[in-house]
C-alpha cells in the first residue's frame, strides 16, 4: 500500500494505492488527516465498525 499527500485549493489530498485500486481522500487540514489516522488505528485495534474522534478544542 502506498499513500501520497498533495495540497490543492487549501485541502489535503491523499491518494491511497494498492495494486490496481486507487482511492482519493480529500480533507480540510493536516489535523483532520491526523484524526483520520487515529480513527483507522482505533478501528483496527478494537475490531469495531465505527469510531469517533472529535477535533481538539482549545
Amino acid at each position: 500500500m502506498k499513500v501520497t499527500k498533495h495540497y490543492a485549493e487549501d485541502h489535503v489530498v491523499l491518494y491511497v494505492t494498492e495494486g490496481d485500486l486507487q482511492t482519493c481522500i480529500t480533507l480540510d487540514s493536516d489535523q483532520q488527516m491526523r484524526r483520520l489516522g487515529e480513527c483507522l488505528t482505533d478501528l483496527y485495534r478494537t475490531d469495531s465498525r465505527e469510531v469517533t474522534i472529535e477535533p481538539n478544542k482549545g
